[in-house]
């Protein structure tokens, strides 16, 4: 969100209950990853509100938001993808993984 304290709280909520919602439904553990995301960025936007709340600086919350925002989830969303796709999809696929990665070990 990047405006409100109270919105990054408000809709980060919303999503990680979307999120719970999602895994609840999982019927692959294949689909795991995938469904669980909108937890994963409900809990960032959680987590930024407390940023927010904090003004900013180096702290723990700002620690965790940096850390999902971004080694996590360029792994997280690739690889994610590669796991609940078809067999026949998954060659294609390693090279956004791989891609992913990279840009994951960049950023930490």
């Amino acid at each position: 969100m990047c405006w409100s304290a109270t919105a990054d709280l408000v809709v980060g909520t919303g999503i990680a209950a979307i999120g719970v919602a999602c895994v609840a439904r999982v019927r692959r553990a294949r689909d795991l990853p995938i469904a669980a995301l909108p937890l994963i960025l409900g809990a960032h936007q959680i987590i930024e509100s407390v940023v927010w709340r904090s003004d900013g600086g180096a702290g723990p919350a700002t620690t965790a938001w940096a850390v999902i925002a971004l080694p996590l989830l360029p792994v997280w969303v690739p690889f994610g993808v590669l796991l609940a796709a078809p067999r026949s999809a998954r060659r294609l696929l390693m090279i956004p993984a791989l891609v992913g990665l990279v840009t994951a070990v960049t950023l930490a």
